[in-house]
This record gives C-alpha cells, sequence and structure tokens, in this order.
C-alpha cells in the first residue's frame, strides 16, 4: 500500500514537469532553428488550464436541477459573472457547497452547478407504477426506481397473483438493480403514463388474478 501510494504521489509530481520539460525542450530547438516557440508555449498553457482550471470570461456558467427520477433541468445558462473570474474549482467548491450546489469544473470554459431535488419533474410527477408493500400490491408515484409515495394499497395479496407476476412486481421493488432489456420489460408491464394506463392493467390484474 505504501509502494502505491509512492507510485502515485511520484505520477502527480512527474507528469507536471515533463510536460513543462517537454515544452522548454521545444521552445529551446525552436529557438536554435530560428522557429518561433510562442506556439508551444501556448499548447502547454492549455495543458495547464485542464490541469487547474480557472474561471475566466469565457467560461460559460449552467445551473442546473437533478430531480429524484434522475432528470435534468436546466435553469440558467450564461458567461460566469465577474467575481466568480479567477476562482480554482477548489474555491468554487468552498464557495457553492455549503448553499447545497455541487460543483463541476473539469473545463475551463464549463463550470455546472448542480442543486439536487427530492421531487419528480413535471414530466414524471404523473407516472405511477406496480410494487408491493408489505406483501400487498401497491400503486407508487412516479416511474419505476422511485419507491418513495405510495399512492395507494390495492387489496389484493401477493401470495394471490400469478408466480411469474410476483417476480416482476419484486424486480420493481429492486429497479435498480435490473439492466438493459430486463429493465425495459418491467417499464413496458408495470409503469404507466396515465392513469387509464394503470386502470387497465389493474382490471386485467383483477380477472387473471
Amino acid at each position: 500500500m505504501i509502494l502505491s501510494n509512492n507510485k502515485i504521489l511520484a505520477a502527480v509530481f512527474l507528469i507536471p514537469a515533463a510536460i513543462l520539460i517537454t515544452a522548454a525542450g521545444i521552445y529551446c530547438g525552436s529557438r536554435l532553428a530560428g522557429q518561433p516557440g510562442a506556439h508551444y508555449f501556448a499548447v502547454f498553457q492549455n495543458q495547464v488550464d485542464f490541469l487547474k482550471p480557472r474561471v475566466t470570461s469565457d467560461t460559460i456558467l449552467t445551473r442546473e436541477r437533478l430531480f429524484a427520477c434522475e432528470d435534468v433541468e436546466v435553469n440558467e445558462q450564461e458567461p460566469a459573472p465577474e467575481e466568480l473570474r479567477g476562482l480554482s474549482r477548489k474555491e468554487l467548491v468552498e464557495k457553492f457547497s455549503p448553499e447545497g450546489w455541487e460543483v463541476t469544473f473539469n473545463d475551463p470554459k464549463s463550470l455546472i452547478l448542480t442543486g439536487r431535488s427530492d421531487q419528480l419533474c413535471s414530466k414524471h410527477k404523473s407516472y405511477r407504477h406496480l410494487g408491493l408493500f408489505q406483501g400487498w400490491l401497491a400503486i407508487y408515484e412516479g416511474p419505476l426506481g422511485y419507491n418513495e409515495k405510495i399512492i395507494r394499497v390495492e387489496s389484493i395479496t401477493a401470495a394471490d397473483l400469478p408466480g411469474e407476476l410476483q417476480v416482476k412486481l419484486q424486480q420493481a421493488m429492486d429497479f435498480q438493480k435490473q439492466a438493459g432489456a430486463a429493465a425495459d420489460k418491467l417499464r413496458g408491464e408495470l409503469e404507466f403514463e396515465t392513469e387509464e394506463a394503470l386502470n387497465a392493467a389493474l382490471e386485467n390484474i383483477d380477472e387473471h388474478g
């Protein structure tokens, strides 16, 4: 473990040093050859900007909201205000984290402030999906994967449902572990965009339950 840490520390110091040495070598070589070296140092400066970016007049500030359903809503996008110019990633985090913002600043041209919401976006708030609650068939607000709010519990126990449907309802309650075709199939069968579609599915369950 100590050896690995030493290697990491060595890499942190050696990589910038290697870039600097390479740039200096190219510059000296260009001077000897009678060519201007400004271009090569401009390339080197760009490398430094990406390693330790700072806000400039070219930085675009984006404020966005990340909802519980993982949808993102962009609220604001404009050039970074003057009071932020010159700040590093660390200084931005110190400034905005206490206000609840997550800072993404890996490119000097793009600063993103993300605010998390425990609510659903306007689109998914009307969604409903089927799941289980204490062994009973239940209807949840929002898309599959969001089990925070129960709309109502039906008078149908899981034990009274067909075995295949019981399995799917269990998978729905653990939707984050589903992937690919399995997740898409669950959405097609247990997730509903309208009350009409939900009621039709419930009627079908009553008939075949």
